[in-house]
């Protein structure tokens, strides 16, 4: 019986470690623009919730109240196919942010860093600039 309790609790912690969660997502983040890295947004994490932060003449501003966790559904809805990686990702009205695996390409955009946003201006490659 403790055998049998071991084994299940080792199988729980692995399954968890497995879990992508948008914890990965919370620092400051940085576009490209030639090769040259700007601020582009930020997440934090606050009693449980994910606020996100875009860069308006470089000021912090809040984007939303509203920030809710995206699934691959959502990715595969913007690359019109099947996604089969794991995705972790944050959603507002104005962006989607995601952690992929890095390099993969989809709809003519691949990732370096594995982490992107796409906006209404398209996708852009993400570099962190600070953890949280």
């Amino acid at each position: 019986m403790k055998r049998l309790l071991c084994v299940l609790a080792l199988a729980a912690q692995l399954a968890a470690c497995s879990q992508p969660t948008p914890d990965s997502l919370v620092g400051a983040w940085a576009g490209q623009d030639d090769g040259r890295p700007y601020p582009f947004l930020k997440i934090e994490k606050r009693h449980g919730h994910y606020v996100l932060y875009t860069n308006v003449d470089g000021r912090w501003r809040r984007e939303s109240d509203y920030v809710e966790i995206a699934s691959r559904a959502d990715l595969e809805r913007l690359v019109h196919h099947p996604v089969t990686c794991d995705v972790t990702g944050l959603k507002t009205s104005v962006v989607i942010v995601f952690d992929v695996r890095p390099g993969r390409p989809d709809a003519g955009f691949s990732t370096r860093s594995g982490y992107f946003a796409s906006t209404w201006f398209g996708a852009v490659e993400l570099v962190r600039l600070a953890p949280a």
